[in-house]
């Protein structure tokens, strides 16, 4: 994983911001961004917080704990979300609540979403299928009642 300097220094270039652009932004000295970028200092949260709603990453990616920039939860209302059109699932599995837990189960978890990014094509019934084969298996493996 990387450290935060280096998570903070990839974003400003990223967006080819100086050292002094990107402190204007935050309204810190850029002697703060340099400190930040060569793991002397740590910005406050608050900072972190601003940081991380300027460039839209979760706060995991900006502390180096995952290379995900965004969790799941955060994109799935965006142009092209892992599932579809998640509204359209959870109206069409309404009447499905076995099936709506496991959905519901699947699109919290960054780390599944990325085994069922090809699902973002299909429409709702077609993720009943995945849905239920899923369910089929715990059920197999003794995972559910």
């Amino acid at each position: 994983m990387r450290s935060m300097g280096e998570v903070i220094r990839a974003l400003r270039l990223e967006h080819h911001l100086s050292q002094e652009q990107f402190a204007k932004l935050f309204n810190v000295a850029p002697s703060a961004v340099g400190m930040w970028e060569n793991n002397k200092r740590v910005p406050g949260k608050e900072t972190l917080e601003s940081i991380a709603d300027y460039f839209n990453v979760d706060m995991n990616f900006l502390y180096g704990k995952t290379l995900i920039r965004n969790s799941y939860r955060e994109l799935r209302n965006t142009i092209d979300p892992q599932w579809g059109d998640d509204t359209a699932n959870r109206e069409y599995l309404a009447d499905k609540p076995d099936l709506l837990e496991i959905y519901n189960d699947l699109v919290k978890s960054d780390e599944l979403t990325i085994l069922f990014d090809k699902t973002k094509d299909l429409e709702p019934k077609d993720i009943e299928s995945v849905l239920v084969f899923v369910q089929m298996l715990r059920k197999q493996r003794g995972m559910d009642d």
